[in-house]
């Protein structure tokens, strides 16, 4: 993964609200991409002063090209606003197309 600070080819801001009776809460992020088979997207959830990495997904989709899809799995996530941060880690030829899910 490249440096969090670097600009990532799409960064995302995301608030989480504080859950219920505490601040903390379980976050699912899942990157699926289509299109090019030898391309390698990586997603990332740092905070929104870019301070703090909580999570990343770095799948080395050249050991496995058909499984084209990165999760992350953060729990005890204070409520807070965070950026969601998608890398083209690998990208040699052709259109590649993603989706983000938050749960």
């Amino acid at each position: 993964m490249k440096d969090p600070q670097e600009i990532p080819e799409a960064a995302f801001v995301s608030g989480l609200p504080a859950n219920g009776d505490t601040a903390a809460a379980t976050v699912t992020i899942t990157l699926s991409f289509e299109g090019d088979t030898t391309a390698d997207l990586d997603v990332f959830l740092i905070d929104a002063a870019v301070t703090t990495l909580y999570g990343y997904s770095v799948h080395d989709n050249q050991a496995a090209p058909k499984d084209q899809n990165e999760r992350i799995k953060i729990s005890n996530l204070p409520a807070g606003d965070y950026r969601i941060g998608v890398d083209a880690f690998l990208s040699p030829s052709g259109a590649v197309t993603y989706t983000l899910q938050l749960e």
